[in-house]
């Protein structure tokens, strides 16, 4: 009884006691791997709203716990939290007196917003921009710092202070807003294996989107499809927009606001040409009538120039504060309303059983995801980090993949069919996918490519496995199926618009391939049955 009162006592002065009695953080005597003092050890780091520079050794008062790692002083949900233009942090470190590490001692800090001065034991060891009160410029504001400790500075069986003199430039943020912000100590090899690891892992997916975007940019030029060049536009803008994204772009000497105007206008146009892909590879999209049609490129034409403004300004302006506000006003219609267009067509296409609808639907719903939790990740409401770069390469996949089974669909024959052949046989299916309507003459056809009628029609059928006329009717009764399905067009309208010369044809045709006359498609479903 005697030794449990002793221990509530003592548990009950533990808690009574200062915190800076008994939160001072210790290292180990052999420091052997690095340690993340920021997010470990959240409850021991102390902030203060105050510029004064004799801060730099952790003195004088207002200091207060930080809330959370990582902490925005500027957010009035992070208690401790202020609005000022500069600020402190500083940790307190118990360093054994026969304290040892390979190598070099290194501390990783960041990124941080956005100049900062990082003292040790108040001796400057390193700075990434100047505090100053004019415009940020002249460094890299979301820059990882990497400063070493020298052997000289650490005060060994006592008490060392690690202090970050921090300024914010853009409103609304100041601090470790990144959720990848922390502050690493350890041997600088450690240090820096973690820090390489984890950009190389950056790069490795920006490669992979790179080669993507190879691929693409071959097939539109081998199978002249213009549908294939916009994927590789999306492709080559996203590998592109996750290299300047990474710390690498800081070893390149070049001016690193190059960078950040590329950055902003990059991540706007990688899901304006996503929707562009898709409004090509299914190319009627719903339109009801040629007028339909029209307003539909008038649409998707202003989307595409939406974001062209906000680049020119990028391009004439050197305000970097006002490029962060502009961004932040525009990116989320900028990349919800191409997505919207995007699901649009994907979801009246799975409506009419399209090929590949469903692939595409769910990869980009998992980019819409990925691209919500960046949203949320950008402005510290997540500490998951961008993971966008995971998803993208899902909606080119489900293209290889789209074009993998068709080739496998083929039948045995078309294997001798030679390159050459094969690439104006995609021609042909290129014509013919954006002229449909038309009065389709397969000699015109095969005098532009230099062959004969017959050679060409045999040819087309052994490489896709159906004769050119079924091709071309599968593509007109696939319009008529979403003209019946979504408006109220008289049915001899739709047939003459869609290329057939008389009703009869049309419902002969119609009736081969859906398996039941347009009058009883139209009433019973409404594009539930799909082409076969």
């Amino acid at each position: 009884m005697h030794m449990k009162t002793l221990r509530l006592i003592a548990l009950a002065a533990a808690l009574w006691l200062p915190s800076h009695l008994y939160a001072d953080m210790r290292l180990p005597r052999r420091l052997e791997h690095n340690i993340d003092i920021g997010r470990d050890v959240r409850d021991q780091w102390r902030f203060s709203p105050h510029p004064a520079p004799e801060n730099r050794k952790g003195d004088g008062g207002g200091w207060s716990t930080v809330a959370t790692f990582p902490h925005n002083w500027k957010d009035p949900g992070q208690v401790p939290n202020s609005r000022c233009r500069i600020a402190w942090y500083r940790l307190r470190i118990r360093v054994p007196a026969d304290f040892s590490y390979n190598g070099s001692l290194l501390v990783r800090i960041g990124p941080v917003n956005d100049a900062d001065e990082t003292f040790f034991n108040g001796k400057l060891i390193g700075k990434t921009g100047e505090i100053t009160e004019g415009e940020i410029w002249d460094h890299g504001y979301d820059a990882i710092r990497l400063y070493y400790i020298p052997d000289a500075y650490i005060r060994r069986g006592a008490i060392n202070t690690l202090s970050i003199r921090i300024q914010s430039f853009f409103p609304g943020e100041g601090g470790f807003v990144d959720p990848a912000g922390t502050v690493v100590i350890g041997p600088d090899t450690d240090v820096r294996n973690t820090y390489l690891s984890g950009e190389l892992a950056k790069l490795l997916f920006a490669m992979i989107i790179f080669i993507l975007a190879l691929f693409f940019a071959y097939r539109s030029l081998a199978a002249r499809e213009v549908k294939n060049l916009f994927l590789m536009l999306a492709n080559l803008s996203a590998s592109l927009y996750f290299f300047v994204q990474s710390q690498t772009k800081f070893l390149l000497g070049t001016d690193y606001h190059h960078f950040k105007r590329l950055e902003y206008g990059l991540v706007l146009y990688i899901g304006i040409f996503l929707m562009d892909y898709f409004a090509l590879h299914y190319p009627d999209g719903g339109a009801v009538s040629s007028a339909g049609a029209g307003m539909r490129k008038a649409a998707l034409y202003a989307v595409n120039a939406l974001p062209l403004p906000f680049i020119l300004f990028l391009c004439i302006s050197s305000n970097i504060v006002m490029w962060d506000r502009c961004f932040n006003l525009l990116s989320i219609p900028l990349w919800f309303i191409p997505a919207a267009v995007s699901f649009v067509i994907l979801v009246r296409e799975l409506r009419r059983g399209s090929p590949g609808a469903l692939a595409f639907l769910i990869a980009m719903s998992a980019c819409t995801g990925a691209m919500i939790n960046d949203i949320l990740s950008d402005r510290g409401l997540l500490e998951w980090g961008q993971v966008s770069h995971l998803t993208l390469p899902l909606i080119s996949g489900a293209a290889v993949h789209l074009q993998l089974i068709s080739k496998r669909r083929l039948p045995l024959r078309a294997g001798k069919i030679t390159d050459a052949t094969a690439e104006k046989i995609e021609a042909v299916k290129a014509y013919l996918d954006e002229n449909y309507c038309e009065d389709v003459s397969r000699e015109n056809l095969a005098a532009s490519l230099d062959i004969s009628p017959d050679h060409l029609s045999r040819h087309f059928k052994g490489y896709t496995g159906i004769r050119m006329s079924e091709y071309i009717n599968r593509l007109r009764i696939r319009k008529a199926a979403g003209l019946l399905a979504d408006t109220d067009t008289k049915i001899i309208d739709i047939a003459h618009d869609c290329g057939f010369e008389s009703l009869r044809s049309f419902n002969r045709v119609f009736r081969n391939i859906m398996k039941c006359p347009p009058l009883d498609y139209r009433k019973k479903g409404r594009g539930v049955s799909g082409l076969p």
